[in-house]
């Protein structure tokens, strides 16, 4: 069992609709949970510190590493989905699987990749 370090800030985003005014609209990424309500502080790690390094190897092949990011569990981190993304030190990361909240450890943990979410 790996123990977290909440070291990183991470500001969690969900896609939105906003009309353009002639009559369509535009995506924009908006800042979730709330008015600086979505910032959290995070523990974050590769993904292939937890795998052997062939399992990891095989598993990247062409594509962008995952991490895994925890946070402490509360009503706002309870509502992330895995349609959001999550904003470190400016760069998008899309959130690929959230796990069910780890009620003993109060955390929630999930597996992210960089880039914009697809």
């Amino acid at each position: 069992m790996r123990a977290e370090k909440f070291d990183t800030r991470v500001t969690f985003e969900e896609k939105v609709k906003v009309p353009n005014g002639g009559g369509g609209h535009t995506v924009e990424w908006r800042e979730m949970l709330g008015a600086d309500l979505g910032k959290r502080w995070a523990a974050v790690w590769p993904v292939a510190q937890d795998k052997s390094d062939e399992e990891a190897t095989a598993s990247h092949v062409g594509n962008a590493p995952d991490y895994k990011l925890t946070v402490r569990t509360d009503r706002g981190t309870r509502t992330v989905k895995s349609d959001w993304r999550v904003m470190i030190d400016g760069q998008p990361f899309a959130i690929k699987s959230v796990a069910r909240p780890d009620r003993a450890r109060g955390t929630i943990t999930m597996i992210i990749q960089e880039g914009q979410p697809t």
